[in-house]
């Protein structure tokens, strides 16, 4: 047990202030009278020494185990080292693999959850499926929620809750701005692959599906979402007018730039402003969107702002 948690019969007391390491059953992955037990176990931290204050604001490491009771000793499985949070549930898998441990870690300040699913079989855990994995489809997003719905006779469901971070239309990770996702993946034997993706309606939505289609050069796709007698200011409006009228005045939304969406105060006029910034210009766009809960494209106007100028240096 203590060569598998890193401990020495030497060790000294922990220092003034340091976490406290817990231990929490986990029912649900054996049908034993005992349950496993996940053990939560402060990960030393090497820049200090033993007996150095912990900083008040510091985040605490920590070392996971699964300790499963044999009937005659307690059996330690190492899960995870160097997290800051997560939750443990217990999910039923399926054929051949049964009951499944997954950890779902929550990491920085935009609450990013990646979750890990492990195999609990003979009294011992054995990784299966890490969404961080290079060869993972999972697409993880802002302060995300992930949760498990178990069926009757396939597999858990994985849903994957929060705000999308599209890429052509960069928001702050800790903000309020984009739009919010859910997404569920199903249980292939191996791996958690996506099934399907839902986004809800909202003026950041629009204004990344708008960019999104101008950057591949889908005007069709573009002109149904505004408004295309308010937009272009035309009686008689078509995609082909709409093609002239981006290319003559709005081009670099033909080119391969990203977007922001910067944070606003929320009594702002114009909280849904979006901005582009070049080496040579900065431009601020004003969207102005439908009142009939569509969020449609009814004017874009541009203008463009004074590059920030360079910090002194004496």
């Amino acid at each position: 047990m203590g060569k598998a948690l890193h401990t020495g019969e030497g060790e000294q007391a922990p220092a003034p202030g340091a976490p406290s390491n817990t231990i929490t059953p986990i029912g649900g992955l054996n049908q034993e009278s005992v349950p496993d037990v996940l053990l939560k176990w402060a990960a030393p931290d090497t820049s200090h020494g033993l007996q150095a204050a912990v900083a008040p604001d510091s985040q605490p490491l920590w070392n996971l185990y699964l300790l499963c009771w044999d009937g005659a000793h307690w059996r330690p499985s190492r899960l995870l080292t160097g997290v800051e949070d997560f939750l443990p549930a217990a999910i039923d898998l399926g054929p051949p693999v049964g009951r499944g441990l997954a950890l779902v870690v929550r990491e920085g300040k935009a609450q990013i959850a990646y979750p890990v699913i492990f195999q609990v079989k003979d009294h011992s855990a054995a990784l299966l499926w890490d969404s961080q994995a290079d060869e993972s489809r999972y697409q993880p997003l802002l302060q995300g929620q992930v949760t498990f719905q178990a069926r009757a006779v396939t597999p858990a469901e994985m849903t994957v809750a929060g705000r999308a971070n599209p890429g052509l239309l960069q928001v702050s990770p800790s903000g309020n701005r984009g739009f919010q996702a859910r997404a569920v993946y199903r249980w292939d034997g191996k791996a958690f692959i996506p099934a399907k993706t839902e986004y809800s309606a909202n003026p950041d939505y629009t204004i990344y599906r708008f960019i999104s289609a101008l950057h591949l050069h889908d005007y069709r796709s573009a002109y149904a979402l505004v408004v295309p007698a308010e937009f272009l200011k035309s009686d008689s409006p078509t995609v082909d007018t709409f093609r002239h009228y981006i290319q003559d005045n709005l081009p670099e939304f033909l080119r391969n730039e990203v977007f922001e969406a910067p944070e606003l105060l929320a009594d702002s006029a114009d909280e849904h402003m979006f901005v582009l910034s070049t080496p040579e210009k900065r431009y601020v766009y004003h969207p102005v969107f439908s009142n009939d809960g569509k969020f449609l494209l009814t004017g874009l106007t541009r203008a463009q702002a004074a590059l920030p100028s360079e910090p002194f240096s004496p």
